[in-house]
């Protein structure tokens, strides 16, 4: 076999990102393929990227024995300064501060600092380290907090972070000393930082130091940070009602924002703020948005939404407010939207679809109704083509179909629910469009309600000709029969995605999936 020509291994290693243990054998090949393999490791070495869980607590420890070994001179003068000593390391071979690209969350870095120094500090053996179910029980800020800083300082400095996550947790700026090794760098490869993530939360302890610190902080992402493309604000835990001006004035700088998601269980004054001030800014690129548990009554706030000319796809989840009160300012909005995701609010979808949805070409919601599939059936009958729907019952039914032959569909999910889903895919095949291409069926379980001659009859009767279908259940061999058959049938199928949540195989139905590779078909199991 011929040797791969250097510029596809990038390409080739791309693919590898979620497998890090390829990627940690492809380092030990040669000092070709390891340094492709290193950056790709290093680039969110806090996280296992195949199984998104933290990395054990003796390798987080190891972690941060390596970033140690890449501290500058000013870092180590610093952490002198602030009374903590640590042993200098060899030097490794690449310096890997340098490859670090995420960092979503401040917390892994905190405990991982806080599981070396019980290995170093306090020699702990890797089994006792790893056994800590609880790392809060230690108290070693005195430590701790000048590594973070340091640490941080560092990353700042070599890294070009492009998603950062903060909080008030993040940084420890607590004296002077503290300040001054933030005040005297040149930040200015933060300026490569694209997606920004703020998790608001109260003071947990009350130390001033930690507001002081969030503020510090802000006000080097306002300095440095001005290509924002993703700004994500999110206040999941518990938060008291409080402004931070910085937040909105770090807002207005991004001019080339793309992207803005809202996300809290109640209203408070920094996410209404955001909102009130959309109006009369210049977010010319600003074109996906997702808002959650807010309260859009307030004319203001609504207006402030409604003023983003670019808007193409909008996530409403759990919001209220909207009624035929305040809907002519959504009419009278410039917004046309493309994509709709509508979950669980306390206004109908009609609302939205008749004002800024008319040229609607997705929608994801759970509150189909009436007035909904009729406005879809007048306004997006040309233009959707894609259509998730959770949720269908028996009482659905009906209005579920009559929506679905009247569009020009090439993909469909649904969701069914538990007891009504073998009645809604016995009558599902002959109302499905011709122009659909991929079918999704989720929750799709073999019980009582459910029969694998219901799901013949979805197939048998399918007007369309399908070519992917994704299932998401506890199907068996009788169903895989089935869709064997079905495939044999219609050669334009090409793909199968199926997703047992945990449930294997038996050997007879492993045997069966490997035969409709036969058929050309790309079977992708779970």
């Amino acid at each position: 076999m011929p040797a791969l020509p250097y510029d596809i291994f990038p390409i080739v290693f791309k693919f590898l990102r979620q497998d890090r243990n390829t990627l940690f054998s492809c380092t030990l090949v040669n000092r070709t393929i390891c340094r492709l393999a290193i950056p790709l490791l290093w680039k969110n070495p806090f996280m296992s990227n195949d199984s998104l869980e933290e990395i054990n607590q003796y390798k987080s420890a190891l972690l941060i024995r390596t970033y140690l070994a890449c501290l500058t001179e000013d870092e180590r003068r610093y952490l002198t300064k602030k009374g903590v000593e640590i042993r200098k390391f060899p030097k490794p071979l690449f310096d890997y501060a340098c490859f670090l690209e995420e960092m979503m969350h401040s917390c892994p870095l905190y405990n991982s600092v806080l599981c070396w120094i019980l290995l170093e500090y306090r020699k702990y053996t890797k089994n006792y380290l790893n056994e800590i179910s609880n790392m809060y029980q230690f108290d070693e800020n005195e430590i701790q907090d000048p590594l973070i800083n340091s640490l941080y300082s560092m990353y700042f400095k070599k890294s070009k972070i492009k998603t950062l996550g903060i909080s008030i947790e993040m940084l420890k700026i607590k004296d002077p000393i503290d300040q001054q090794l933030f005040n005297k760098m040149n930040l200015s490869t933060l300026s490569n930082l694209s997606r920004l993530i703020i998790y608001l939360k109260d003071n947990s302890f009350g130390f001033k130091s930690n507001q002081h610190s969030f503020d510090f902080l802000l006000s080097i992402i306002k300095k440095w940070c001005h290509k924002i493309q993703h700004v994500r604000i999110s206040n999941l835990l518990v938060f008291a009602h409080q402004k931070l001006p910085k937040i909105q004035e770090i807002m207005s700088q991004q001019q080339r924002l793309v992207k803005l998601d809202l996300l809290t269980p109640k209203q408070n004054f920094i996410i209404d703020d955001i909102l009130l001030n959309l109006k009369g800014h210049d977010y010319n690129f600003l074109t996906e948005m997702e808002v959650h548990d807010t309260d859009l009554s307030d004319s203001s706030l609504l207006e402030g939404l409604s003023s983003i000319d670019s808007l193409k796809s909008l996530y409403l989840i759990r919001c209220r407010g909207i009624s035929m009160h305040n809907i002519h300012i959504l009419s009278d909005s410039s917004i046309s939207l493309l994509k709709l995701k509508f979950i669980n609010n306390e206004f109908p979808p009609g609302l939205i679809i008749s004002t800024i949805g008319k040229s609607l070409t997705e929608l994801i919601t759970n509150q189909l109704d009436q007035e909904a599939t009729e406005l879809l059936s007048y306004h997006c009958s040309e233009s959707l083509t894609h259509l998730d729907i959770v949720g269908i019952n028996l009482q659905t039914q009906k209005i579920f179909y009559n929506l679905i032959v009247r569009l020009k569909l090439n993909s469909l999910k649904i969701s069914c629910c538990r007891e009504s889903t073998g009645q809604i895919l016995n009558d599902l095949g002959k109302n499905l469009p011709n122009s659909l291409k991929y079918l999704g069926l989720f929750g799709l379980y073999t019980f009582k309600g459910l029969t694998v001659e219901h799901f013949e009859n979805l197939l048998s009767n399918c007007n369309a000709t399908l070519e992917s279908l994704e299932i998401y259940g506890t199907i068996n061999r009788n169903f895989l029969v089935v869709i064997y058959d079905y495939i044999k049938n219609h050669r334009n199928f090409k793909s199968l995605i199926i997703n047992l949540y945990g449930k294997g195989w038996e050997d007879k139905e492993s045997s069966l999936l490997k035969d409709f590779s036969k058929y050309g078909v790309k079977s992708i199991v779970n």
